[in-house]
């Protein structure tokens, strides 16, 4: 995942305006209007800007899946027991 620098961080959260949202409906729409912002700003849609999407997409959900989802499972692990513990024996 290309992290960017903390100046370009803030420059985008500051521009963007990010508005506070109540849940996953409202958070599905803030990013499927900021791929449709990006896309109307490129000189022409093709396969590669929507491929060039779809793998943003792809690598956001798995540095997500890394660094925020796996770590909680395995604190509810370590608090609630292994589901799969059966299957490991």
């Amino acid at each position: 995942m290309p992290y960017i620098t903390p100046e370009q961080r803030e420059r985008i959260v500051n521009q963007s305006r990010i508005p506070p949202m109540s849940d996953a409906g409202q958070l599905s729409f803030f990013i499927a209007k900021t791929i449709e912002s990006y896309l109307k700003g490129r000189p022409r849609i093709n396969f590669q800007e929507l491929n060039a999407v779809n793998g943003v997409l792809d690598t956001l959900r798995a540095e997500y899946q890394r660094q925020v989802l796996a770590p909680y499972e395995d604190k509810k692990k370590a608090s609630n027991g292994d589901v799969w513990e059966e299957l490991r024996k």
